[in-house]
């Protein structure tokens, strides 16, 4: 099954200070869950979390920003790069 997880979702865990692996592991449970993200989508989760009205420590920020660019394997990192770069899927 493929599922792609609307921002929102995204937005309400990372406001709630969730662990991003656990949230989006939850989602995709299933053994034949498969989590779909383009480019585009990508782009909207950080647009979305890195809104001054949601007011997200930079360190959470940092925490949900490299485990949905790295699909959840935790290489990379905030350090030295802007919170809103984009990487191609």
């Amino acid at each position: 099954m493929k599922v792609v997880i609307d921002p929102n979702v995204v937005v309400s865990a990372a406001l709630k200070n969730k662990d991003p692996e656990a949230v989006l592991r939850a989602v995709v449970a299933h053994a034949d869950g498969e989590w779909i993200v383009s480019a585009e989508i990508l782009a909207k989760y950080k647009a979305v979390l890195a809104r001054a009205k949601f007011g997200l420590p930079p360190e959470l920020l940092c925490q949900w920003i490299t485990f949905l660019e790295t699909d959840g394997d935790g290489a990379g990192g905030c350090a030295g790069r802007p919170l809103l770069s984009t990487r191609p899927r």
